[in-house]
């Protein structure tokens, strides 16, 4: 995760919060060079967290800085579908501090062959269920006579 930002506050802290299998976690974002973050200062902040396998996850973000106090500026459920997914947001603090998203974490694995089978099949039973119906609306009427 990363939060880009020119806005310079002193004593900037960013923060995320997260609930993950019943079980809060917070992190810290960094500007100072050590991993995750590339470079110190660059206005780069970068954070991680990992743990078992989730799809969807429910994402805080918090800033504070000298004479502002800690403030939520985002709350959303996010999508995770690999380990690599990469979330970035622009923070500015012009006259109270707001996020943007710029990127979004994206499914980047293929489907396997067994998940392509099943949604083939899938396709295919409605395409029967489509043909029956069609096939029920063109049958001639019946009155109710018998012959």
């Amino acid at each position: 995760m990363e939060v880009v930002t020119e806005w310079e506050a002193e004593n900037l802290r960013i923060e995320a919060e997260t609930v993950w299998l019943g079980e809060t976690r917070t992190v810290a974002f960094r500007d100072d060079g050590r991993p995750p973050d590339a470079r110190a200062a660059d206005g780069v902040w970068a954070a991680n967290w990992s743990g078992e396998v989730v799809k969807l996850l429910p994402l805080y973000l918090y800033v504070a800085a000298d004479g502002v106090p800690r403030t939520e500026v985002s709350a959303n459920i996010e999508p995770v579908s690999a380990p690599s997914d990469h979330l970035v947001w622009v923070l500015t603090g012009d006259p109270a501090p707001v996020v943007r998203r710029v990127a979004a974490a994206l499914p980047t694995r293929p489907m396997g062959l067994a998940e392509l089978a099943s949604v083939a099949a899938g396709f295919g039973w409605i395409g029967v269920l489509l043909l029956y119906v069609g096939w029920l609306l063109q049958r001639p009427a019946d009155d109710g006579r018998s012959a």
